[in-house]
């Protein structure tokens, strides 16, 4: 249910999982947050905008302060930014 609302989105914003992928599948556009667990250059899309925190992710599945930190350093500014953005864009566009 979730993949299929998101395919009808105007823009998907959120973590990287599952449904970036489904976004992607179905052409729509996103903000994934990614903190410091894994690079967008690793899952991410051309035409998604990606949100990484540091210089190397971690990719561990265990809690940790650096990735707790790096989260913790994604204001809500900077993805509201990041959402306006592609949002604009795509009205341009249109």
């Amino acid at each position: 249910l979730a993949a299929a609302v998101t395919a009808r989105a105007a823009l998907y914003v959120g973590p990287e999982g599952g449904l970036p992928h489904a976004a992607a599948a179905a052409g729509v556009k996103a903000v994934v947050i990614y903190g410091a667990f894994l690079h967008p250059s690793i899952t991410g899309y051309d035409f998604h905008t990606g949100i990484f925190i540091g210089d190397k992710p971690c990719g561990s599945f265990n809690k940790c302060q650096h990735c707790i930190n790096a989260m913790q350093a994604i204001s809500v500014e900077t993805v509201y930014d990041a959402a306006i953005s592609n949002l604009v864009k795509q009205e341009q566009v249109a």
